[in-house]
């Protein structure tokens, strides 16, 4: 089996091959990590353990199987997550209880950073310093049934500075997917978790996740 350093050498060398013929990099990264993942929105740990990704500085890449594509700048990106790899629960996140349905989430696999942080392996890099991102799943790829949710948060203060949405209006794609908007401050990262209700998957096999600064 390759390990994730193999897959990101092997991207790596395509890239180069790429920008040689089409002057633009498009990178693609597909992650199969056995271990499992932190809700970091202001919940807890799947066993109840409650461990806050500030404890977990090399937290980059670890929850079950995604696929993540970058632009040619890297100022936004594609995640495409297999629905098995979203963790049971609600990760004890306020804006989606699961009295309400809300029974898996599945936290981006990195931090998005305001104006002035430097990007690292476990951050995806704004590269114009722009100050708001924006999360969603508002795709035709995603369907008309499923429903989902999105919370962006502040690392520090996930229960606090966060940005709830769900169903959407804008969303042309289907009214029950997610748009989630919001200002990131200088010096200040940020996380996010998408949430969907088991009941309305079918009959998709994997969520399509967008993000972009801003």
């Amino acid at each position: 089996m390759n390990t994730p350093s193999q897959q990101v050498l092997r991207c790596a060398l395509l890239a180069t091959i790429i920008t040689g013929v089409t002057g633009c990099i498009v990178i693609k990264i597909s992650v199969n990590s056995g271990k499992p993942a932190a809700p970091y929105g202001g919940g807890r740990e799947p066993n109840g353990a409650g461990h806050a990704l500030e404890q977990r500085p090399n937290d980059g890449v670890r929850q079950g199987f995604y696929t993540e594509t970058f632009d040619p700048i890297g100022s936004g990106g594609t995640i495409i997550v297999l629905a098995s790899s979203f963790v049971s629960g609600n990760g004890n996140q306020a804006c989606f209880p699961t009295s309400e349905g809300w029974d898996k989430y599945f936290v981006l696999p990195r931090y998005f950073v305001g104006p002035g942080v430097t990007a690292d392996s476990t951050s995806y890099t704004n590269s114009e310093q722009l100050s708001s991102v924006t999360v969603r799943t508002c795709d035709p790829t995603n369907g008309s049934t499923l429903e989902t949710g999105i919370v962006v948060y502040e690392q520090f203060n996930p229960n606090t500075d966060k940005k709830c949405a769900t169903n959407s209006p804008t969303c042309l794609a289907s009214g029950k997917l997610t748009i989630d908007p919001r200002a990131i401050a200088n010096g200040k990262k940020y996380r996010a978790t998408v949430f969907y209700k088991s009941g309305t998957l079918s009959p998709l096999t994997e969520v399509k996740v967008i993000w972009n600064y801003p």
